[in-house]
């Protein structure tokens, strides 16, 4: 069931597989060798991409991947090739925008992670992914008739705003980057809405994660073919008998 609802999606895959090894590698070291480890990548192209990969804590895992989990609608809408595209470009400026900005205030300390990619799919959730369900709680004011508007994409909005705000401006102001980021992406007057991502690139992770984006919708198809295969022998049983 987990395995299905990422059918057609490959690049979320991509991201929650390499977040998730990336983040557990890191959050099962002992404290001081993850420390020498990003400070030995500090400054570096491979440190960048790593700061954007990484969450802090397990909570932040979690957090995360669900989010992304729930985001993987936009992939649906866009087409994975476009999709990517927006993922490199969120990730690669905003990692790039923390950089200056942190060495610009190195007083106001900024949580590493992938919150600007966060802030960035919220935004855009927020602005092409329409609302299915809506429903109204109790009314606030009853003279009034006023009452809380839900939908289903609260629930989304609810555990964004946690992301966002869990650790004050460490978390929010890189959350704020990715939302600038994607109204900047979205912009009809700039060209960032035609930039793919070249061939060569989009060949070689597709032969680096390919095994691990289509097995699981290798299984899932496997066991819907068992269960219909049983499904058409109860029908002959129930006929005969």
């Amino acid at each position: 069931m987990f395995y299905s609802s990422f059918k057609g999606t490959p690049v979320t895959k991509c991201v929650i597989l390499v977040c998730t090894a990336a983040s557990i590698a890191v959050l099962s070291m002992e404290p001081n060798k993850a420390e020498l480890y990003k400070s030995s990548l500090k400054d570096t192209l491979l440190g960048l991409i790593f700061s954007q990969t990484i969450f802090q804590s397990f909570s932040d895992l979690l957090c995360g991947t669900v989010l992304m989990h729930k985001y993987r609608i936009l992939e649906k809408q866009m087409g994975s090739g476009k999709y990517g595209s927006f993922i490199l470009f969120a990730a690669s400026l905003g990692g790039t925008t923390i950089k200056f900005f942190s060495k610009s205030f190195p007083n106001i300390k900024i949580k590493e992670g992938p919150f600007p990619l966060l802030g960035a799919l919220w935004a855009y959730y927020y602005a092409y992914v329409p609302e299915l369900n809506i429903f109204h709680s109790t009314p606030i004011k009853p003279e009034d008739k006023k009452y809380a508007h839900f939908s289903d994409k609260s629930g989304v909005y609810l555990l964004a705003l946690h992301m966002m705000a869990t650790n004050g401006l460490s978390t929010f102001i890189p959350s704020s980057f990715g939302v600038a980021i994607a109204c900047l992406y979205g912009a009809s007057k700039l060209p960032f809405k035609k930039f793919l991502l070249p061939q060569f690139v989009r060949k070689f992770f597709s032969l680096v994660f390919y095994p691990f984006i289509e097995q699981t919708d290798h299984a899932s198809e496997a066991r819907k073919q068992m269960l219909q295969r049983s499904r058409r022998m109860r029908r002959e049983t129930n006929r005969n008998g």
